[in-house]
């Protein structure tokens, strides 16, 4: 009797599980979990462009006219770099009418979220405005007076000393200098943007005035189109040297990092 009751529980515990795995089958499957998400990855510190330009007219008179320039940014946290370059010659019949090199760093640091100072060194050729070599070194202030995403405006003022060597000069002059200048740039569209920078320097012997306005346009992935007006304005010049000189580039660029 006993034989019998163990082999009919036998037989109802394998009866049960064969049941229990068949209802385990028919139950609809739960869907996979969705892969997560990969975080989007934040902007790193670095951004740059470079950009050339070139005209070529013919006619009663040959013209021609060659540019580049160069921007390399570190924005952290406290501190920021920015270096930048640019280089331009123009010839009307095959002489040079206009030259000039330039080369200019500015260390950032950060007192607060609007205020910052500043270290800049900077060197120039513009042999038709009678400089043959200035070298530049200046330290401030600057606030960001305005930074909303679409705008920005940084004004800036510092002290410094300059020290020219003039093409017909035989030795380097050196002046003390005060500064003033700033940048606003306008975010007009995802696509589209305008700049306006101001860089003074004023010395005892000479205003040195140089505003710069730019309209970059994207034209596809990181490649932009760059309009440009240039004006430099000195007050002591030599005999003969213009006091304002404009220059209207084109370029074609490649930029990367923040914009």
């Amino acid at each position: 009797m006993k034989k019998e009751i163990g082999v009919a529980a036998l037989v109802s515990l394998f009866a049960f599980e064969l049941w229990l795995a068949t209802a385990r089958a028919d139950e609809p499957a739960l869907p996979p979990d969705p892969p997560a998400r990969a975080a989007a990855p934040l902007p790193g510190p670095w951004s740059g462009d470079v950009a050339i330009g070139y005209v070529r007219t013919s006619g009663n008179t040959k013209t021609s006219s060659l540019n580049a320039k160069l921007g390399l940014n570190y924005k952290g946290v406290a501190w920021g770099n920015e270096l930048m370059g640019s280089a331009y010659s123009g010839s009307r019949d095959q002489q040079t009418t206009d030259e000039r090199y330039s080369l200019a760093d500015k260390v950032n640091y950060n007192l607060s979220p609007k205020d910052y100072l500043f270290g800049n060194g900077s060197y120039d050729n513009d042999r038709f405005a009678g400089v043959a070599v200035r070298y530049v070194v200046t330290a401030g202030y600057g606030r960001h007076v305005i930074a909303t995403p679409t705008q920005t405006l940084d004004l800036e003022a510092g002290l410094g000393g300059n020290r020219t060597h003039e093409q017909d000069a035989e030795h380097f002059t050196s002046r003390a200098i005060a500064t003033f200048g700033g940048r606003y740039v306008w975010k007009i569209t995802p696509t589209s943007q305008f700049s306006q920078t101001l860089r003074t320097e004023y010395a005892s012997n000479n205003l040195y005035v140089n505003p710069i306005a730019e309209l970059k346009l994207s034209v596809i992935g990181n490649l932009f189109a760059a309009l440009d007006y240039e004006l430099r304005y000195n007050t002591g010049v030599p005999v003969g040297i213009r006091h304002v000189d404009p220059i209207t580039p084109i370029n074609l660029g490649y930029g990367f990092g923040k914009t």
